[in-house]
């Protein structure tokens, strides 16, 4: 809950942990749900940063998803490890 999670468009390989190189970006709501509404079909790479409470520290990780068609709903989890 309340991670950061940050999209890049078009790639389906990691641009690194430089959020600098992120297209956008949304907050995770209290049960860990996100969204970006209305992207294309095509590659995208999210990645996430976040506060693992149970151990005092920052998480990150992210996943390459396809979209493969417009009206396709894709439900990610991001893997994250300290």
């Amino acid at each position: 809950p309340g991670a950061v999670v940050y999209i890049k468009y078009g790639v389906k390989e990691s641009p690194g942990s430089d959020i600098t190189y992120y297209d956008s970006n949304t907050t995770a709501d209290t049960v860990a749900h996100y969204e970006f509404p209305d992207l294309k079909a095509g590659d995208y790479y999210l990645f996430a940063v976040g506060f693992d409470s149970t151990q005092g520290k920052v998480v990150s990780g992210g996943i390459p998803v396809l979209i493969s068609k417009k009206t396709e709903t894709v439900e990610a989890n991001v893997p994250v490890t300290e």
